[in-house]
């Protein structure tokens, strides 16, 4: 597969949750792996066990993956920690408790918020990984001072402006 559409400039990419027993061949085939690192746990995305989940992956790969070619999964939802299939948008989230920017946890619903969200994104960078990925564009806030989405665009604006000024 990969070798048929490597002429077309066409990319072959995978998603997979930590757990998921993907073997060296299909591990092979692909040239990004986008590493679901949510819905992991009570608090189902934290940055600590999103960190660890990349690396599980890496590792469960057996080298046939390389940390250049993981796009690690961040959510725009969030997941209750008590009841696990209570799920909330993070638009929902945002409307309904106005989380501050460093918060990540209201009334027992789990989610990532934009220091988080940021963090995982500059954690990503500097470990040299090809991106991150979010799930699911459709449930971010509308409104810019709270869209994820938008506090990653003003963070790589940032980035780019740093390396613009240290040529």
């Amino acid at each position: 597969t990969k070798e048929a559409l490597e002429p077309l400039s066409l990319l072959v990419t995978v998603a997979v949750h930590p757990w998921q027993a993907l073997n060296e061949v299909g591990f092979g085939q692909a040239d990004r792996v986008h590493v679901m690192a949510y819905d992991l746990a009570r608090q189902h995305s934290t940055y600590e066990d999103s960190r660890s989940a990349v690396k599980t992956v890496v590792d469960n790969s057996k080298g046939t993956v390389d940390w250049e070619q993981i796009v690690m999964g961040i959510p725009l939802y969030g997941r209750h920690t008590g009841n696990p299939q209570e799920v909330m948008t993070y638009e929902e989230i945002v409307n309904k408790w106005r989380p501050p920017q460093t918060r990540d946890e209201v009334q027992g619903m789990y989610f990532n918020g934009i220091k988080t969200v940021e963090r995982k994104a500059e954690w990503a960078r500097d470990a040299g990984l090809a991106g991150v990925v979010v799930w699911e564009a459709g449930q971010d806030s509308k409104d810019s001072r709270s869209s994820l989405l938008a506090a990653l665009s003003r963070l790589v604006k940032r980035w780019s402006s740093r390396s613009m000024h240290e040529l």
